[in-house]
């Protein structure tokens, strides 16, 4: 869940503009990069990420699909 607060602080800090492009955003383990595309009040973001799971790496998907409330975001994370 760290994931969508980061993003949630990010767009309330951000409201009004349009936050597509590439960003950096800071967790517990590391620095992850996420690639947001806005179109009006919907968001798709997307980061990969390459954890280790009994010594050997593996890719690890999140896409968020959600919609700008007000400063709030709602929506569904799906993890591949």
């Amino acid at each position: 869940m760290t994931f969508v607060w980061g993003v949630t602080a990010l767009i309330v800090t951000g409201a009004g503009a349009d936050l597509s492009g590439k960003w950096e955003i800071q967790t517990f383990e590391a620095d992850r990069e996420v690639s947001i595309q806005q179109q009006g009040q919907s968001l798709l973001i997307h980061r990969v990420m390459w954890p280790e799971f009994e010594g050997k790496k593996y890719k690890l998907e999140h896409l968020y699909r959600g919609t700008l409330q007000g400063k709030k975001v709602k929506g569904e994370l799906l993890v591949k």
